[in-house]
């Protein structure tokens, strides 16, 4: 998506978040990767952050970065799922509570704490629980891309890492006879890799997310 001049301006924006990120300055951090985003928005006309296949009109930036973080779901459809079908469901949400969205204010209350690392929780599960930890990453997705994610997960520290890491076999996640993706995983912890998704997954490719939701759950196929 971008040559190697826009590259290396993309890294030196990374290595400042990361910077600020091992300097404990979590504000400056969330600064720093807010202004990365902003150049790869710049340098690849408006990648669609969630999917990179994702059609793109030739709209200036701060349309697309608009687009990007708070328009991924048309917000009436949004509500309307929430409150007709989500709701009733769970049958314990107030009749008179209407569901609003509302990520713009949710992440700025949250900024000081988008940057910092709940690693050590994550790790705690896998060594002092029986908590089955699982995590999807849709390939085609930017924002949080499947070999970060793989990087991140294979840096975990827990009592059989080594063996997931080395040993553990990756077998194709089969759906009605079409690999949907793949899976590497042990007792407690799995990692699926899901094909013709980005970051919404249950949205891109909901036999995947359906399967992966059926074996978390132990429900048996029909």
């Amino acid at each position: 998506m971008v040559d190697t001049r826009g590259y290396n301006l993309l890294m030196e924006g990374a290595l400042r978040t990361k910077d600020a990120v091992e300097s404990g300055r979590w504000d400056d951090a969330t600064d720093e990767w807010d202004g990365l985003e902003q150049d790869i928005d710049s340098l690849t006309f408006g990648v669609d952050f969630y999917n990179i296949l994702t059609k793109i009109e030739a709209n200036d930036v701060a349309q697309v970065l608009f687009r990007n973080h708070v328009l991924t779901t048309s917000d009436d459809d949004l509500n309307r799922l929430m409150d007709e079908k989500v709701k009733p469901a769970l049958g314990v949400i107030p009749a008179g509570l209407r569901h609003q969205t509302s990520s713009s204010a949710v992440f700025n209350a949250l900024g000081t704490d988008f940057m910092k690392p709940v690693t050590s929780i994550v790790e705690q599960l896998l060594n002092e629980t029986d908590v089955k930890v699982a995590v999807l990453s849709g390939q085609l997705d930017l924002i949080v891309d499947t070999p970060g994610t793989l990087a991140w997960a294979e840096r975990l520290y827990w009592k059989i890492g080594d063996y997931w890491v080395n040993q553990a076999p990756r077998t194709p996640l089969v759906v009605n006879g079409v690999v949907e993706g793949f899976v590497k995983e042990t007792s407690q912890f799995a990692f699926y890799w899901i094909s013709r998704a980005g970051h919404m997954v249950p949205a891109d490719n909901p036999a995947a997310a359906i399967e992966v939701l059926r074996v978390l759950t132990g429900l048996k196929k029909k």
